[in-house]
């Protein structure tokens, strides 16, 4: 009798081990893979998300040597728009979409419809579309994480010592 419950203690407790073997083996490569994506996600976006930050610098806080014209945001849409299909509009996660389209519907806006006007942009349009701007690039910089802290910290900075 002895002999028949140490072999179904032992029985037991290779199965419990080798279940929880399973599930500690099955999470870890879970993890794994959730990392490798990822991390091949924000390097992607990282790069496509470069050019877009570039795209945008039409869209400065202090326009100059004046505020764009009309013909000038019809061709940022335009460029914006290839960027779109061609480099990253894949890649942007739902909120980043969201302030993509509230920057280009603000541009559109902003532009009217003829195809060549030297109409400049008013500084309170323009000053909207500097808004909608900066929302885009605060959501580009929170999609590849340049917006949080390092969570490997540097040394302190100290304040530079007098040479004397």
């Amino acid at each position: 009798m002895q002999l028949l419950i140490g072999l179904i203690g032992g029985l037991m407790g290779s199965l419990v081990g080798g279940v929880l073997t399973w599930l500690t083996t099955r999470w870890t490569l879970r993890q794994e893979l959730e990392h490798g994506y990822d991390k091949e996600l924000r390097t992607e976006r990282l790069a496509a998300y470069r050019k877009l930050w570039q795209l945008t610098g039409a869209l400065p806080r202090y326009p100059w040597p004046a505020n764009p014209t009309r013909s000038d945001l019809r061709d940022l849409i335009e460029r914006c728009h290839s960027w779109y299909f061609e480099a990253g509009g894949l890649l942007f996660s739902q909120s980043t979409k969201d302030a993509y389209f509230e920057m280009m519907d603000a541009l559109d806006r902003a532009a009217g419809r003829q195809v060549s006007d030297d109409t400049r942009v008013a500084d309170e349009v323009f000053e909207d579309l500097f808004i909608a701007g900066e929302r885009l690039r605060l959501h580009l910089a929170a999609d590849i994480g340049t917006s949080l802290r390092p969570k490997v910290l540097s040394p302190q900075l100290r304040p530079a010592e007098s040479p004397e």
